[in-house]
């Protein structure tokens, strides 16, 4: 019997064994060739493509042509899975391949149009443009038909293989981008309803640019669910002159602030062809580098926080045009859905959808114009020679609403704004527009706004601060961030020295909170005890550096956080963490004000602002000691704020997904260059957590003397788990640390033509 059961505990284990070895070598098939020779359908002439240590590919090809082909090639061997994904959101076709959990979204993507939209962008856009975006595609495809391998482990899951890559779907990510940038149509119906709760006076000592005499809704609005949104107000630029600059060149930094995730939303390349080098960052998907440079120009964004969204109450007599389109699911009955226009604006919410009533939201978005040149845009910034030319190509940017900073290596810098602005007339755009109220048209920000270049004092800079040009601007509403970022960033540039690539990377990678500072005498005077008094001192000793390896800047973090709880949350309730509302220097106002909002309106007491700091301050520390224990020099900001890279798909696989994801403890915070945000709930929960959600997904140093420039992308180059590439840049970005193309080559590609119809 002993015989019998070891023979089979043997051969159990020897199959394990053999699935396990087998799975994993099925898996690794998934990943791409990155040596040797392919014949490909769609190039021209060779191309050669040339991996470094970190995977950054270098494509070499005679013509710009075979340059967007072997850029759609590589991004197809490294981030498939998050290609296909992305064009399934963005047309509404992620039930075909997932089943009923996404069908809210395909339908709301679905009267968003941004399928139909790029469909007629892409036959309106001007030859060249289009013809680089064929070119992409023809790669994309010619990686589909040449990989022998396995698909990502995501296909296997679904049960299916993605469909050739159209031309016009180049244009998605783009359109996507414009519209989570600018999404603040959900704000303007929240306060809406809040004033219909607690008028109009509670809801201006927050929002004074409501406009005169708002009311609220007769009949207020359902609104599709939604998560919390992500930060807002993030990314940093700045450009310096000659004459600042210890190489003798113009120097270029900037870091775009957006979602953390894995696989990143950037990824690097360098493309040379036709005596051009292009490099930075590339967006799966998307020909065209978005951020970087060339030899003779560097050029970066930081979003502009103007209010680039409407929406305008309308009943059926409003509506201009309907239609049905098909939503397939997987698993489940097909349905039919009914999309409705009024005057171009797409009808997004409201009871009119559904056929039972004759409420609903019409959207009007610069995201949403129907001929939106900016990819023209972005490929006449590839090919500027000057930051004339690239000042020329803005001119074709419709969406978002950008801040852009540019240098050249003819030692020029300047700052400018590019996109549509809207031309609301008398309308605030703070609120819902009245059934039959204009609509707003738009108007180029480039000739509305002043341009500033060359300035006297050798730099020019903006952190999405609202800036002296655009106040000037008539009419023009948002929502742009406090100035801590900015504040901090005028002072590094301010001093009267000179500055090196290395001076700017560790400008952003600082992570000083200027806001601390505004709040250090307000716990002098108090009388505190124990742990409250242990970690009063703290702070005290404290410079604001949100280090992970300290304990002040949790504390700041928790204090902050129930101040504003305190403060907002009575009478927000559900939307408390859906608005964006003030921060430390903004409360710190409402407070010395002895605002209305310091009232609780949940007692009968009319409470003032004296003291509230000084209980949610009490509060917080009660709350860190229950989670962090009860010694304060014990506590580390790491262990509340890690960073988050989530797999959106793998990691949610039972009792696997877990794997998928990747966490580190961060430095930074909301509010410094090094930017580390967290959800708007974050540290009103019972674990008193900041999780790193929102920042520096990409980073770039510029020398335009001609020396190399150097970049972070993080978690890795690949989305493929298997790689080497799915995260070996985590730690370096934490830590600061750059990589760059002049690392020598590890591994060598040549696609070799090959004419159609021939096998391989």
């Amino acid at each position: 019997m002993r015989q019998i059961v070891l023979r089979i505990v043997v051969i159990i284990t020897a199959v394990a064994v053999l699935l396990t070895v087998g799975g994993y070598l099925w898996l690794r098939s998934s990943l791409p060739e990155t040596s040797g020779n392919v014949a490909v359908v769609g190039a021209d002439a060779p191309v050669v493509i040339s991996r470094n240590t970190h995977g950054l590919p270098t494509i070499a090809a005679e013509s710009l042509h075979d340059a967007w082909f072997g850029l759609g090639f590589v991004h197809a061997q490294d981030r498939l899975w998050q290609m296909e994904s992305l064009r399934r959101f963005a047309l509404g076709r992620l039930s075909e391949v997932i089943g009923p959990a996404t069908y809210d979204i395909d339908l709301q993507q679905r009267r968003l149009g941004f399928g139909r939209l790029a469909k007629a962008q892409f036959a309106a856009l001007e030859a060249p443009t289009r013809a680089a975006l064929e070119a992409y595609a023809g790669g994309v495809n010619a990686y589909l038909t040449e990989h022998s391998g396995t698909l990502p482990l995501e296909f296997a899951l679904l049960g299916f293989t993605p469909e050739p890559w159209e031309p016009y779907q180049g244009l998605l990510w783009g359109r996507l981008m414009a519209y989570q940038l600018s999404a603040r149509w959900r704000d303007d119906v929240s306060r809406e309803a809040l004033i219909g709760r607690l008028g109009v006076a509670r809801v201006r000592a927050l929002w004074p640019d409501i406009g005169d005499g708002p009311q609220a809704a007769a009949t207020p609005v359902d609104l599709p669910v939604a998560p919390f949104p992500p930060p807002r107000g993030a990314s940093n630029a700045w450009a310096v002159a000659p004459a600042r600059s210890l190489s003798g060149g113009a120097l270029l930094a900037g870091d775009p602030h957006l979602g953390l995730q894995v696989p990143g939303i950037w990824y690097l390349a360098r493309l040379k062809a036709e005596g051009r080098v292009i490099e930075g960052a590339t967006a799966p998907g998307v020909p065209f580098v978005v951020i970087g440079r060339n030899a003779d120009v560097a050029w970066s964004f930081t979003s502009n926080e103007a209010d680039l969204q409407d929406v305008a109450h309308v009943s059926q007599s409003d509506i201009s045009s309907e239609w049905d389109e098909i939503i397939h699911i997987k698993g489940a009955e097909t349905q039919t859905v009914r999309l409705l226009e009024s005057r171009g604006a797409p009808v997004i919410a409201g009871n009119l959808l559904s056929g039972h009533g004759d409420e609903g939201l019409a959207l009007m978005a610069t995201a949403l114009a129907p001929e939106d040149a900016t990819p023209t845009a972005l490929l006449g910034l590839n090919m500027a020679t000057g930051v004339d030319d690239a000042l020329t190509a803005l001119d074709a940017f419709v969406a978002p609403l950008m801040n852009v900073i540019i240098a050249d290596s003819g030692g020029h810098i300047a700052r400018t704004l590019a996109g549509a602005l809207p031309v609301r007339g008398s309308q605030a755009g703070r609120l819902p527009l009245a059934q039959g109220a204009p609509r707003w048209t738009v108007a180029s920000a480039r000739s509305a706004v002043e341009t500033r270049r060359d300035p006297a004092s050798g730099v020019v800079a903006n952190a999405n601060e609202r800036t002296a040009e655009i106040a000037k601007t008539e009419n023009v509403s948002g929502d742009w961030p406090e100035g801590a970022r900015a504040m901090r960033l005028k002072a590094l540039l301010g001093t009267a020295r000179s500055f090196s690539p290395d001076d700017l990377a560790a400008m952003q990678n600082d992570a000083v909170d200027a806001t601390a500072a505004v709040w250090n005498d307000v716990l002098a005077a108090a009388t505190l005890s124990g742990t409250a008094d242990q970690a009063r001192s703290l702070l005290r000793d404290w410079d604001g550096t949100m280090s992970r390896d300290r304990a002040a800047p949790l504390i700041f973090a928790a204090w902050m956080a129930e101040l504003s709880r305190l403060m907002f949350a009575d009478e927000l309730q559900d939307a408390y963490p859906k608005l964006m509302l003030p921060g430390p220097l903004g409360i710190r106002r409402l407070i010395a004000a002895d605002s209305v909002w310091c009232d609780d309106i949940s007692t009968q007491v009319v409470e003032s602002c004296a003291g509230l700091a000084l209980r949610a301050f009490a509060a917080a520390i009660d709350a860190l000691g229950v989670t962090y224990g009860e010694a304060p020099a014990a506590w580390r900001w790491g262990y509340a704020h890690l960073a988050r890279f989530d797999n959106p798909l793998l990691g949610r696989l039972p009792l696997v997904g877990p794997v998928f994801h990747r966490l580190i403890q961060a430095d930074g915070g909301d509010r410094t260059l090094n930017r580390g945000a967290s959800h708007r709930g974050a540290g009103r929960d019972v674990q008193v957590e900041f999780p790193d959600i929102h920042g520096p997904g990409f980073r770039a140093v510029h020398d335009l003397s001609g020396a190399p420039s150097a970049y972070m992308a993080v978690p890795g180059q690949s989305g493929n788990p298997m790689s080497a590439h799915y995260d070996d840049l985590l730690e370096r970005w934490r830590d600061g640390v750059y990589v760059d193309f002049t690392a020598p080559a590890l591994q060598v590609l040549t696609l070799t033509p090959r004419p159609p119809g021939q096998g391989r």
